[in-house]
């Protein structure tokens, strides 16, 4: 029932409904977004990247718990060109989100860089193992 779509060009959108609802994701207030890699986690929250503008080089990583009324921002300095542009949860535990090459514990509250891990793309829902790409190998882990 959760989604978010993200947009390199505009805001991405947020629904927790299903689709019958949409919050517009405007991580830095403005009417284009550049927005990347967003996540839905639960009604009202979720969090996604986004440039300064198109061409930009850097990214930066923000998170909303009121639907988007306020966005807590990290200022992480992430190129915007990366081999991966992805956003997961942790199914074993929600309050372990990944996005890009980053992972926090923490519902978000806080990011590290991970080592040797470019991003997590999906799990394996009977052992739980995270699978995601490292360098430009493919990576299993238990992060």
């Amino acid at each position: 029932d959760y989604l978010a779509l993200s947009s390199l060009d505009w805001n991405g959108g947020a629904t927790f409904d299903a689709g019958k609802t949409w919050t517009e994701m405007r991580f830095r207030g403005n009417w284009w977004g550049f927005s990347y890699a967003g996540m839905a986690v639960e009604p009202g929250v979720f969090f996604g990247g986004s440039a300064d503008g198109h061409g930009a080089e850097n990214l930066d990583l923000y998170v909303t718990y009121d639907n988007g009324k306020t966005y807590k921002h990290f200022d992480l300095n992430h190129p915007s060109w990366s081999p991966s542009y992805t956003a997961y949860i942790d199914p074993r535990n929600k309050n372990t989100w990944f996005w890009l090459d980053y992972r926090s514990a923490d519902r978000g509250q806080s990011w590290q860089k991970m080592n040797n891990c470019a991003a997590i793309y999906t799990h394996d829902p009977k052992t739980g193992t995270l699978y995601g790409i490292g360098g430009s190998s493919p990576l299993s882990t238990q992060v």
